[in-house]
C-alpha cells in the first residue's frame, strides 16, 4: 500500500511565487490560480467566482440547502455546510474535541481493565454509560 503521508510523497513540482511543493503538476496549476486571480469556477446561482472549483462545490450549498456533515451526537439534529463547522459545533456544544494521548482507563461491572490512549469527552462518557466507571490517569 502507498504512504500518502506529508513526509514520504516526493513533492517534484514547487510554485514559483511562493516555493509551495506539490506532487504532480495538476495541484501545482490549481495552486498557481491563488497568485495570478483567476477564478473560473462561476457560481450557476448568484454568478459568484471561485479559483478552486472545491469552494465553488461548497459555496453552491447556501444555494441548495445541502448539509452533509451530520452532528453524531444521540438527539442532536444540526447539520452543516462544512466539516469544519460540524468540528467546531461538536468542540463548543458537545465537548467532543480530540484529547490526544489521554489516557483512560475504564473498568467494566467484573472489574476488567481497558484503556483508551485517546478521544473525546464524549467519547468516554457513551463508554461510562456502558461500562458503569471511567476513571482518568493523566501522565
Amino acid at each position: 500500500m502507498e504512504d500518502d503521508s506529508f513526509d514520504s510523497v516526493i513533492r517534484n513540482y514547487q510554485c514559483k511565487v511562493c516555493k509551495k511543493a506539490f506532487k504532480d503538476n495538476s495541484k501545482l496549476r490549481r495552486h498557481n490560480l491563488v497568485h495570478t486571480g483567476e477564478k473560473p469556477f462561476k457560481c450557476p446561482y448568484c454568478e459568484k467566482c471561485f479559483s478552486v472549483d472545491f469552494n465553488l462545490k461548497t459555496h453552491i450549498r447556501i444555494h441548495t440547502g445541502e448539509k452533509p456533515y451530520k452532528c453524531p451526537y444521540p438527539g442532536c439534529i444540526k447539520s452543516f455546510t462544512q466539516a469544519g463547522n460540524l468540528n467546531t459545533h461538536k468542540e463548543i456544544k458537545h465537548s467532543m474535541k480530540r484529547q490526544d494521548k489521554l489516557p483512560i482507563i475504564i473498568h467494566n461491572s467484573e472489574g476488567v481493565e481497558h484503556k483508551l490512549i485517546s478521544g473525546t469527552l464524549w467519547e468516554v462518557e457513551q463508554m461510562k454509560i456502558a461500562v458503569g466507571s471511567v476513571k482518568f490517569q493523566f501522565k
